[in-house]
């Protein structure tokens, strides 16, 4: 699944980077305009070193006749190179246009040119395009859910843990339980520490663009669709903390329950055993820089409207 999800990723930048390109079409009309261009300004000093070379002598020795002529087919020729110059540049924008309307026709026009495949290849880029990013988007809000559920359970093991611990009986069965279950903890956050950190960075970016870029548009519709996805990444923000602290907080119960109990049959064994379950460090972090806890909800967001604040007022 994460291949694939890099492979879908990787082609959705490839086409946008193709989309940019230079296309074939243009270049070729510019090859057009510029021999035109080129005729034109030739024709123009042609005639302005045939008067200054000939001068008074030229009008003198002709008839009216053939001088009429002459500025006659230089006119024409001039003319001639101002509508080609002017049929280049139409043709230059009405190409432009057309395939501006979308930019994935750009790639199309690249790599086939104006062939008969060229609308289907179009609205087949077109959908790919809008396919892999819906994907990607519902594969990131997939992977959150995914985490959540392992919260979700790991959360429940160690509470239920703690509630066979309060009765005190068959203690090394309950350690060696305990024991896998932090082995599990210490897995994910191992396995999911370094995507929950760029997760995290990714939603609180994507709340302060779309946040900011609410308040500096004047469309309504725009407005309001930034404004929802900004409170939708700062909600999925924090219910993906809350779930990875609530882990951190049954474990830690467990740790207190540990230190209170008292069992029926008070053995060293048993003490060290306990001992062991107080000692066990396992939690969930961001990239093992910070554990998860509710407070990191208050700061991190009290940070990020600090600073989405100040950045706004310039």
């Amino acid at each position: 699944m994460k291949s694939f999800l890099v492979a879908t990723f990787l082609l959705s930048l490839m086409v946008s980077v193709l989309a940019h390109r230079p296309r074939e079409g243009v270049e070729t009309l510019i090859a057009k305009f510029v021999p035109a261009c080129a005729s034109l300004e030739k024709a123009m000093h042609d005639k302005i070193r045939e008067f200054s070379d000939n001068g008074e002598l030229t009008v003198r020795n002709c008839p009216r006749e053939e001088i009429n002529d002459c500025l006659v087919a230089d006119t024409e020729k001039v003319q001639c190179s101002l509508t080609a110059s002017e049929e280049c540049i139409q043709q230059i924008t009405s190409f432009l246009n057309k395939e501006n309307c979308n930019y994935f026709g750009n790639v199309a026009a690249f790599l086939f040119g104006e062939s008969k495949y060229y609308e289907q290849l179009r609205r087949g880029l077109v959908f790919v395009n809008s396919f892999t990013f819906h994907m990607n988007y519902a594969w990131f809000h997939c992977f959150l859910l995914y985490y959540c559920t392992v919260c979700w359970f790991l959360r429940a093991a160690h509470l239920h843990f703690r509630n066979l611990l309060q009765q005190g009986t068959d203690v090394d069965r309950l350690v060696e339980f305990h024991t896998i279950a932090c082995r599990i903890v210490l897995a994910v956050d191992d396995a999911l520490a370094r995507q929950i950190f760029w997760s995290c960075t990714f939603l609180l970016c994507n709340a302060f663009l779309y946040g900011y870029s609410s308040m500096n548009l004047v469309h309504s519709q725009l407005m309001y669709g930034d404004m929802f996805f900004c409170v939708w990444s700062i909600l999925v923000f924090i219910v993906l903390v809350a779930f990875a602290s609530s882990v951190n907080e049954s474990i830690n119960s467990v740790k207190t329950e540990c230190q209170l109990i008292n069992f029926k049959f008070p053995d060293m064994v048993v003490n060290r055993l306990v001992q062991k379950i107080g000692q066990t460090d396992a939690q969930l972090s961001i990239w093992k820089i910070a554990p998860m806890k509710r407070v990191t909800i208050l700061s991190v967001l009290g940070a990020f409207f600090t600073y989405a604040v100040i950045i706004g007022s310039y």
